[in-house]
């Protein structure tokens, strides 16, 4: 077989190939030898031949990739029959994956790679290819592919439980270390603050607003307008054009005779055969046989015409469109001006203790509508358990339970959430 490139699975990319009973290969396809093709005979047509001397086909790399470009008659062209570039060196015309070979170098490496098969050594180093590649089916691949997923569970697995070691909570035997508190009162008074701005005011509380239409000083897209007319094209039906002749089947005619074998009566099958009765005479059965005849019968064929037909070409009208154009028109919108309240911080009193009884400054009062008093609390509660571990947490309104030094029950953890759950 004349082949572009041929590997060591049996596998052969051939083009308009043949192989070596005459039988032709057509299309570009990947054909793989059977057994029996493998054990065929020498070629015996001499123009199957011609094409065996013509040596193997090799593909131009400066044409396209896929260009097949045969040297014709010399089986040592070196140029292209295209392009007329010089060709490289044998089997530097593919890429490493796909080398070109000769009919006797592929035979010599089939019988080299069954020797190596049979016995015991190592197997031999491919002299053809520079790497193979790794099917995806391959023990290795899927091995590789479970490492992959083996690891990317690990990884999760690693997470969750870092998780669950970093908060999850666990009971831890405490003493109340240390108590404080901090009460604040905030005095505030009423004041009017004059504000200005675009739309309407946003604040809740807002009087003496006045607002009036004016020019924002920026511009918008406004009053469309048709603009830079051009001729564009658009189907328009479609017309019969470049006739050309087709062959066509129109029914069939006699092209001959055939003759066939047909059953035409009997005839003698050898002698009689006779058996005696007893009383003098006998019963005789003369053996026949089918007779065959030879008979005529009219051949027929399929009968060809040509016609003559049309392709369908697309028809085309020429349309005036236009581009659709903004004009820039000015942006009007409110201007408003108003007046509304807010409460700035006048004074403040402020009390700290480590007890747990926590009281509000009483010096601050209230003397008109204009003023207000606004309170903030805050409270914290130290826990230790003897061994340099601290936690800290607010009690709000329960400050009163933990007195320092008395004994809890606390659920912890290690990033540091505490949750009493019981004193002791």
């Amino acid at each position: 077989m004349r082949c572009t490139a041929c590997n060591f699975d049996k596998t052969i990319d051939c083009r308009d190939d043949y192989l070596a009973d005459g039988t032709r290969i057509e299309g570009d396809d990947a054909f793989t030898l059977t057994e029996e093709q493998a054990a065929r005979g020498q070629v015996r047509d001499p123009a199957v031949q011609a094409l065996f001397d013509r040596g193997t086909t090799w593909i131009c790399t400066v044409c396209t990739p896929e260009t097949d470009n045969r040297s014709t008659g010399n089986p040592a062209a070196d140029t292209c029959s295209r392009c007329g570039t010089p060709r490289l060196s044998v089997g530097m015309d593919r890429p490493k994956a796909e080398q070109v070979m000769s009919e006797p170098d592929f035979d010599r490496a089939r019988a080299h790679e069954h020797d190596a098969d049979e016995s015991d050594g190592p197997p031999p180093v491919d002299p053809f290819a520079t790497e193979r590649l790794q099917p995806a089916t391959s023990p290795r691949g899927r091995l590789q592919g479970a490492a992959k997923y083996l690891l990317i569970a690990c990884a999760v697995a690693g997470v969750l439980f870092g998780g669950w070691w970093l908060f999850a909570q666990h009971p831890v035997h405490v003493t109340v270390a240390a108590v404080s508190w901090e009460r604040t009162v905030l005095l505030r008074r009423r004041i009017v603050v004059h504000g200005s701005g675009w739309g309407t005011p946003s604040l809740s509380e807002t009087f003496n607003v006045q607002c009036v239409r004016r020019d924002t000083g920026t511009t918008e897209s406004c009053d469309p307008y048709q603009c830079n007319p051009h001729p564009k094209q658009f189907p328009a039906g479609s017309h019969k054009c470049n006739p050309h002749q087709e062959r066509v089947a129109a029914g069939q005619e006699q092209c001959g005779t055939q003759t066939s074998r047909e059953a035409c009566g009997t005839e003698s099958d050898g002698p009689a055969r006779c058996t005696r009765s007893g009383n003098g005479s006998a019963n005789c059965v003369q053996p026949t046989r089918t007779r065959y005849c030879a008979r005529q019968t009219p051949k027929y064929c399929p009968k060809w015409t040509t016609v003559t037909v049309y392709d369908d070409c697309p028809d085309y009208e020429t349309r005036m469109v236009y581009d659709t154009c903004w004009r820039q028109c000015p942006v009007w919108r409110n201007w408003c001006e108003y007046d509304h309240h807010e409460w700035p911080e006048a004074d403040r009193r402020s009390l700290r203790g480590s007890d747990t009884a926590p009281r509000w400054p009483s010096d601050l009062t209230v003397r008109s509508d204009a003023e207000r008093l606004d309170r903030a609390a805050r409270q914290s509660v130290a826990f230790t358990d003897g061994e340099h571990r601290r936690w800290t947490w607010d009690p709000g309104e329960r400050i009163a339970e933990f007195p320092a030094g008395r004994k809890w029950l606390i659920a912890a953890s290690r990033a540091g959430t505490v949750s009493p759950i019981e004193p002791e």
